[in-house]
């Protein structure tokens, strides 16, 4: 499943590309509304390098495979964002003598942010997020098998950065890199507890946003009374 992933991220740069002459902004169009392109909504997919670090039993325990996030946010008033995402993660278990009998872990994950977007100039732009909700789901899968399994949960708190590069009017390529933490109900020994309490990551995602709508979502509503 993860090569059609990536085959579909490549048939969809393929296309917007052929576009990229008849949909940039006129070379001598440097207006403030040109640099904003003010945009309701945006699809976003990205791939995402899962690196866990070893401040816990888990990361210490296990190898970040790759990744993947869904989701789609709403600029609410002009830049400032609101968005809400899934995705999954995969984890190969090296040490079991820290971790229990497992061979790997599937983390599902969804979170809600918010963030805002700024445009460096028609074709670029950064943006800074917060995710102050989410959860997250660990599927342990024990050694020897492939349906026994432990399940753990967490709460989910990550900050985001991202710079984007705009290859027509309505998608953009981006990078971007996050800090999560993990808050875990994992229940351990005393003396283990705080190599259990929190999981985090430093993740590098690669993917494109595709946008819709011409208002904000301030401006959409009232433009209806």
């Amino acid at each position: 499943m993860r090569y059609s992933y990536i085959v579909f991220l490549f048939i969809v740069i393929g296309v917007q590309s052929q576009n990229i002459k008849t949909n940039y902004l006129e070379q001598n169009n440097d207006s403030i509304t040109s640099l904003t392109d003010q945009r309701l909504l945006a699809f976003t997919f990205n791939f995402q390098n899962t690196g866990i670090t070893e401040s816990s039993a888990l990361g210490k325990a296990s190898n970040g495979k790759l990744g993947f996030n869904l989701g789609l946010q709403f600029f609410v008033y002009k830049q400032f964002f609101i968005g809400g995402f899934t995705g999954t993660s995969y984890l190969d278990i090296t040490d079991t003598a820290l971790v229990g009998n497992y061979s790997k872990s599937t983390v599902t994950h969804s979170y809600l942010s918010v963030g805002y977007e700024y445009p460096i100039d028609t074709n670029f732009s950064v943006s800074l997020s917060f995710m102050p909700i989410g959860n997250a789901r660990y599927k342990n899968v024990i050694t020897g098998t492939s349906s026994a399994k432990q399940i753990d949960r967490a709460t989910i708190t990550m900050y985001n950065a991202s710079c984007s590069y705009k290859v027509s009017k309505s998608m953009a390529l981006f990078l971007d890199y996050s800090y999560r933490i993990d808050n875990t109900r994992i229940t351990a020994p005393l003396n283990l507890q705080n190599d259990f309490n929190k999981i985090k990551y430093h993740n590098i995602g690669l993917g494109i946003r595709i946008y819709a709508g011409r208002k904000d979502l301030v401006e959409k509503i009232s433009s209806n009374f």
